[in-house]
């Protein structure tokens, strides 16, 4: 399988997911592809971290992995960000599919 752009692993066996949230939008979406991250639209305002704990668990819910598998690794508090999903998830990718590459 040849992984998209936004996609790598790291050496624990993690994978990573490079980002670009867009908070405050009217509902949680996948948007395409913006500077080689996944753009993700999420509902919850980028205050006091609310749109990074909306961010992880709308992915997490996407991808069909427990929401605590998902977490920021960077990017705490701008929009480009990498996610990281735990090495025992087995994330299902496939909801990535017509986002491009």
């Amino acid at each position: 399988m040849d992984l998209p752009e936004y996609l790598s692993r790291d050496t624990s066996g993690a994978w990573l997911i490079a980002v670009w949230a867009c908070p405050g939008a009217k509902k949680n979406a996948l948007d395409g592809v913006y500077q080689q991250r996944l753009k993700v639209k999420i509902a919850a305002p980028a205050v006091d971290g609310k749109a990074n704990t909306a961010l992880t668990a709308y992915l997490a819910k996407v991808l069909h992995v427990p929401g605590r598998a998902v977490s920021v690794a960077s990017g705490q508090t701008g929009r480009r960000k990498t996610l990281r999903v735990d090495p025992g998830a087995t994330p299902a990718f496939e909801a990535f599919a017509s986002q491009g590459s």
